[in-house]
């Protein structure tokens, strides 16, 4: 039972969820800005590109044999391809879907999430596998906190709770043994500096 619990945490905080889980926190504390309808929207368009389209895509390299599992992709080889689709459907959101509507912030995030990936993409490139579950997660940490402070809202709880999140996950990538130390602190850098460093240069600094 102990060890199925580092499991569970790696399935509720994969990868491909924590996007979507994102954009909520986003709304959670703009809502005021937004109609129900411009929410609605932009969560469909998120769901879709970031979820069921590259889990359309994992299947199919599954059932082509291309990948192992179309959940867990584990092999640092068979992560080239999934993170080149993650890259393109993302530059598709962020450029084209999300394009004309009023979400600055979210596009700052996107931007931030391709290049995490494409960090990651270069550190597959060179035989070193890092943690994406970790990546994921404190990108998310990283935008919004920064989110947080700059808009100085009350939001201390859910920060110390995506800490914990985040410290949880990345004890049971290790726990599970599907990463080094290493590997878990090259994912949570590639995941938290894009994020940080695009938001202060595009928000605080003008740019």
């Amino acid at each position: 039972m102990a060890r199925k619990i580092p499991i569970y945490i790696s399935y509720l905080f994969h990868p491909i969820v924590l996007p979507l889980i994102t954009v909520l926190l986003y709304f959670h504390i703009n809502k005021a800005y937004f109609t129900q309808l411009e929410i609605s929207v932009i969560l469909t368009q998120v769901l879709i590109v970031t979820f069921f389209i590259p889990v359309c895509f994992y299947y199919l390299l599954k059932s082509l044999k291309i990948i192992q599992s179309s959940t867990m992709v584990n092999s640092l080889k068979e992560r080239i391809i999934p993170f080149i689709i993650n890259i393109v459907l993302l530059f598709i959101l962020k450029s084209f879907i999300l394009y004309n509507n009023s979400a600055y912030e979210l596009k700052i995030y996107f931007y931030g999430l391709i290049s995490t990936y494409l960090l990651l993409l270069i550190l597959a490139c060179f035989k070193h596998k890092s943690s994406v579950h970790v990546a994921m997660l404190t990108g998310c940490l990283g935008f919004y906190t920064v989110l947080v402070l700059y808009n100085q809202i009350p939001e201390i709880v859910t920060v110390i709770l995506l800490v914990l999140i985040t410290g949880a996950t990345a004890s049971s990538r290790l726990y599970l043994r599907a990463h080094s130390s290493a590997e878990v602190i090259s994912g949570g850098i590639a995941g938290i500096l894009p994020q940080v460093a695009l938001f202060w240069l595009t928000i605080s600094h003008n740019i």
